[in-house]
């Protein structure tokens, strides 16, 4: 499933790593805040692989 998602729609992927570092990140911060430590997170972005860029084309000739 996760394979048939990825080449359909090559951003679904990313939004959902995104809102995972993102809610995780949130958590630890409310948590973490009456201790006063800081929390910051990074989030991941697309990688050039050959199934993203078909996918990609797939999604522009559709429009």
């Amino acid at each position: 499933m996760r394979t048939l998602v990825s080449l359909s729609s090559p951003t679904i992927s990313q939004y959902a790593s995104n809102h995972a570092v993102f809610g995780l990140t949130k958590f630890a911060a409310i948590e973490y805040a009456k201790s006063r430590i800081k929390t910051n997170a990074i989030a991941p972005g697309t990688v050039d692989t050959q199934p993203q860029r078909m996918g990609h084309k797939r999604a522009t000739q559709d429009k």
